[in-house]
């Protein structure tokens, strides 16, 4: 299990790493609890937004992904590729430590 973690960690240098999308708090926010939640419907109820607004959110983030050459078109991808830029932990994802998504978003 270590060695399968240990091709997501971000602790590489700087010259190993792949580009980091700029993403907006909010996006973070939207897609990180849309990798937890059952459906889109469920995130949208909890963050006080429409259905759609999270498929804007999702959409967009997948689009600069795929700018850089990153895609992400399944939910998993996706997670997998916010767990390898650091925008979402392990011990987020479990709930055994407060969401940083603020922390971890980069320029808005």
């Amino acid at each position: 299990m270590n060695a399968v973690l240990d091709n997501f960690r971000t602790d590489r240098p700087d010259n190993c790493r792949a580009p980091r999308p700029a993403l907006t708090k909010r996006e973070v926010e939207v897609v990180n609890a849309w990798v937890v939640a059952d459906s889109k419907s469920d995130v949208g109820k909890s963050l006080f937004i429409s259905m759609g607004t999270v498929n804007t959110h999702v959409l967009r983030v997948r689009e600069k992904y795929r700018l850089l050459g990153r895609d992400a078109p399944t939910k998993t991808a996706l997670l997998l590729r916010f767990l390898q830029d650091g925008f979402v932990t392990l011990e987020q994802l479990l709930g055994e430590t407060p969401s940083a998504a603020s922390d971890l978003s980069g320029p808005t």
